[in-house]
Formats: C-alpha cells, sequence, structure tokens
C-alpha cells in the first residue's frame, strides 16, 4: 500500500512544465508513505510493468484533478478561526 497526498497548485504546475514522460518527480512529491525518491519510483515502474505503473498514474493523478467537498462551516466556526480585530469588538 501507498500512501499519498494531492499536489499544492505550485507543485502541480511545476509538474506540468516538466517533461510528461517523467511521472518520477511528481510521484515523488506525493509520496508520504513510503517517502520514496524519483529514482525508487522508476525502479518501482521498472519491476511492476507498464499496466501496473499506468494504474497507479493514473489514480494518483485522479487525486491531484479531482474535487474535494469542502465542509460548510457554520458562523460559529467562522468566528473562532477568524476571530474579530480590537477595532471590531
Amino acid at each position: 500500500d501507498f500512501v499519498v497526498r494531492t499536489l499544492t497548485p505550485a507543485e502541480f504546475k511545476k509538474v506540468q512544465d516538466a517533461a510528461s514522460d517523467e511521472p518520477y518527480d511528481q510521484l515523488e512529491m506525493m509520496s508520504i508513505e513510503p517517502a520514496l525518491n524519483a529514482d525508487q519510483w522508476r525502479r518501482l515502474a521498472d519491476r511492476i510493468g507498464f499496466a501496473q505503473f499506468a494504474e497507479l498514474m493514473r489514480d494518483a493523478n485522479a487525486l491531484v484533478l479531482s474535487k474535494v467537498a469542502v465542509p460548510d462551516f457554520s458562523p460559529s466556526v467562522s468566528r473562532t478561526l477568524s476571530p474579530p480585530t480590537s477595532s471590531e469588538s
């Protein structure tokens, strides 16, 4: 099992600007557990074969490009997260 995270907008731009045939840097940025570097991802791809690696990349890209549900915060939570300044009190 792999634990990966989505990319920040800056990381996504960096990935988009990179060569499309080199997904290993993207996976290095996304990997949490185990934390693999680009070379380790390249070696893994060689071991598991194209079909499985392509599926892994599809899943990683789906995570980056998918919409997520953002909770609808109540006014009380919003006030807690952004308390008024002294001039607003």
